[in-house]
């Protein structure tokens, strides 16, 4: 097998099987800022067998992927329609034929930290029969919801057989009677037209303060309406309740006797001075021994921890001099003299699944060793009253690894085994550890999963577009396939029956066509696996007139001083386009097009689909736009939402008061780089010891940064003019395996 191959493989693994984020960050702190909300199906609904719904949910904080699974027996069993999915809210589904009065859809972040399951069970029914009547449920603002006056919420719902155009009414006296709450006298109207879609933005009013709030939604033909639970709108700037929430150390570190060590944690509200103690016993044991009384409530403090100290029950304490708020570690960490040698695996640790067949992170924490360790594996590990050292099947993986903290292993082929541990050993002899529990090494599951065109895209009539796709363990040749009347269409016309699946087909699109309802399907001639586009995209005649802005379209957040790409999809233009942008954009009864102040970027940019723009110094919105206008005058599009520009120092952002701290890791790199500039913006939420590495497609590693930095939002462009066009790998690590993240690019400059 060729490195090229295997690397193909590892990375088609990564895209579908193992998400960026690191097992740290599904922290219990983390997780207070984390929330999924299933909003459809959410109770009540039926479902017709062989059709598509959209499942949709709502999420809170940083979730990359999600799990989505079913239920036909009311949370019994479940079902995986998917094992990961962009967190975009809505996922696809074509119903299966399992009729049942007991379906439940649960979606849950990849690795389980947070959840949710519809609120009661819907129904799967045969075509035949679906309900005759209609209706109407709310399910955003649900009863207790907490809503801010002037800013953006959503108002969504399930409906079945409606006219297709809505009222939405809201009340702020809400009061139930004997009709429910039907004549309450004071609904006002949010808009009497609206698209039964299943999902509407409001921008709430300025000066809202009530805890008697309700939402109605009614057909324009009086008939079926439904109403929400009671719920609150509270002024924006409602304050918070004053907090302080440890991040370091907060359970399992290992720190140092006589060295330096970085206290961190997070706080709003407090008098600004704060008192710092640790502990060396447990947390019943009140001998609390004083760091200080009188540290800045900056986020971080530099201890000098005290020689002589050795224990695993150490704990911090940081409270307000005030006296309140305070905050205790979560779990205990241990202090331990400079000379102490040990070695400890961080993972695998128990309960993980990994794959044969694809590459693997082998990560564990060490001091004092020669500096050269033996690493090994079984798969049939048992334990005994040693722990599981006595398993006799061990077999070595290298005997020479360097004792950096991580090893990339490359699981054999064919491994299938729910008893696989690590044990890693230093070529002295000792120490040694072994994984404190079992995992798991499944064969790496047969799939197709197309990446181009799944959903949303514009193809030209009689032109070449590629079709694109990952993939792992076919017969080699695939049948590809495309309707234009949507997947629930089953009139499939075939592109080819034998493409070879080397993940392109270049497929000369048919002149005639024109639909906005286009799907591909690709299956291997065998028959599985197979797969469609995830939903709809276009293909339209080569004279449709048009701009469509992709970057940035509602939601992005880019920071100033930094280049950031603007990128569209054009036909039709003269070539020739003005771009420009707002930081006041609003919503008029034009969609944004009353915004007064538009301020030129270029009048003269070339339609070739992205500009770079270098986002001026000092600029700070919520409440950005771009617009692109051809030369001409037309035609012309805005971004369908607003985003945000930051203005950040790009070395630090640890003296910048003003500005909030990122609260999670995150990685952002631009898919394809038109230039020999890589842009690479990140978010560290505290101190770390940074990695920054680029990988070309061979895995040669091109570029290598070690840095340590304080806690903020960066960008750094890197040179890649030495480097030929094609694909590259941004990795960065920082604290260790904290936060591991990896981003694919493409260099397209020449």
């Amino acid at each position: 097998m060729s490195k090229k191959f295997v690397l193909l493989l590892f990375i088609s693994f990564a895209v579908l099987c193992q998400d960026v984020e690191s097992s740290h960050a599904g922290s219990s702190y983390l997780n207070r800022f984390r929330k999924i909300i299933v909003t459809s199906p959410n109770g009540g609904e039926s479902w017709c067998v062989d059709s598509t719904y959209n499942i949709t949910w709502r999420s809170k904080g940083w979730i990359a992927f999600v799990k989505i699974e079913y239920s036909t027996d009311n949370d019994s069993t479940w079902e995986t329609l998917t094992s990961r999915t962009r967190n975009d809210g809505s996922f696809s589904w074509r119903v299966p034929d399992t009729p049942s009065d007991l379906c439940l859809v649960r979606v849950s972040a990849l690795y389980g930290w947070v959840s949710d399951v519809s609120d009661e069970v819907f129904s799967i029914v045969p075509d035949s029969s679906a309900p005759d009547s209609s209706y109407i449920n709310v399910v955003a603002p649900s009863g207790g919801d907490v809503w801010y006056s002037d800013t953006f919420n959503y108002i969504e719902w399930n409906s079945y057989n409606t006219s297709g155009m809505l009222r939405i009414e809201y009340t702020i006296d809400a009061y139930f009677d004997s009709t429910g709450g039907d004549s309450l006298p004071n609904w006002i109207t949010i808009t009497d037209s609206t698209e039964d879609n299943g999902s509407f933005e409001w921008f709430t009013p300025a000066d809202i303060s009530s805890d008697s709030c309700m939402v109605r939604i009614t057909d324009i033909d009086g008939d079926p309406s439904d109403l929400s639970g009671i719920f609150s709108i509270i002024p924006h700037d409602t304050v918070a309740e004053p907090y302080i929430s440890i991040t370091s150390p907060n359970g399992g570190e290992v720190w140092y006797a006589d060295t330096f060590n970085y206290i961190e944690w997070n706080s709003y509200g407090t008098s600004g001075m704060l008192k710092i103690e640790y502990m060396t016993g447990s947390d019943s044991v009140e001998n609390w021994i004083t760091i200080t009384d009188s540290a800045a409530d900056n986020g971080s403090f530099d201890w000098f921890t005290p020689a002589g100290i050795s224990s695993e029950n150490c704990m911090i304490r940081i409270t307000d001099v005030d006296g309140s708020p305070t905050d205790v570690s979560d779990d205990v960490f241990s202090i331990l003299p400079q000379d102490t040698v040990y070695i400890d695996i961080t993972s695998p640790n128990g309960g993980e699944v990994w794959y044969a067949d694809t590459f693997n992170y082998i990560e564990w924490n060490s001091y004092g060793t020669s500096g050269l360790l033996k690493i090994e594996y079984t798969t049939d590990a048992y334990f005994d009253s040693v722990g599981g050292d006595s398993v006799i099947n061990w077999v070595t993986i290298t005997d020479s690894a360097a004792d950096n903290g991580s090893f990339e292993w490359f699981i054999p082929f064919g491994i299938s085994s729910d008893e696989c541990m690590v044990r890693i050993t230093d070529t002295d002899g000792s120490p040694s550890d072994v994984s404190d529990d079992v995992f798991s090494i499944n064969p790496m599951p047969y799939y197709i999963s197309i990446t181009s065109p799944n959903g949303g895209e514009v193809w030209y009539a009689d032109t070449f577009n590629y079709i694109e796709w990952n993939s792992y363990g076919t017969s080699g040749m695939l049948k590809i396939e495309y309707t234009i009347g949507g997947d629930s269409v089953e009139n499939w016309i075939t592109i080819t029956d034998s493409a070879a699946d080397n993940g392109s087909f270049e497929w000369f699109t048919p002149a005639g066509i024109y639909s906005d309802e286009c799907v591909v399907r690709i299956t291997d001639i065998d028959g599985s696996p197979t797969d469609m586009s995830n939903n709809v995209f276009s293909i339209l005649p080569q004279d449709t007139v048009y701009i469509s802005i992709t970057s940035p379209n509602g939601g992005e957040v880019w920071y100033a001083d930094t280049v950031n790409y603007i990128e569209w999809n054009s036909n039709g233009t003269s070539g020739m386009l003005k771009l420009e942008y707002t930081l006041d954009a609003y919503y008029g009864s034009t969609e944004g097009d009353s915004v007064t102040d538009w301020v030129t970027i270029t009048d003269s940019a070339e339609d070739n689909g992205s500009f770079e723009w270098y986002t001026p110094s000092g600029v700070s919105s919520d409440e950005c736009m771009v617009r692109i206008t051809d030369t001409d005058g037309s035609p012309s599009d805005m971004s369908d939402d607003v985003f945000s520009i930051i203005s950040l120092d790009s070395v630090s952002v640890s003296s910048v008061e003003s500005i909030e701290l990122p609260k999670v890791y995150a990685l952002n790199v631009k898919g394809i780089i038109p230039s020999s500039k890589l842009t690479v913006n990140y978010a560290l939420p505290k101190k770390a010891s940074l990695k920054l590495n680029v990988y070309d497609i061979s895995g040669k590693k091109i570029v290598e940064i070690s840095e340590d930095k304080p806690a903020g939002f960066y960008s750094r462009a890197l040179d890649l003019a030495s480097s030929p066009n094609g694909v590259y790998f941004v990795r960065i690590q920082a604290n260790g395996n904290e936060f591991i993240a990896t981003r694919k690019t493409v260099l397209m400059c020449r």
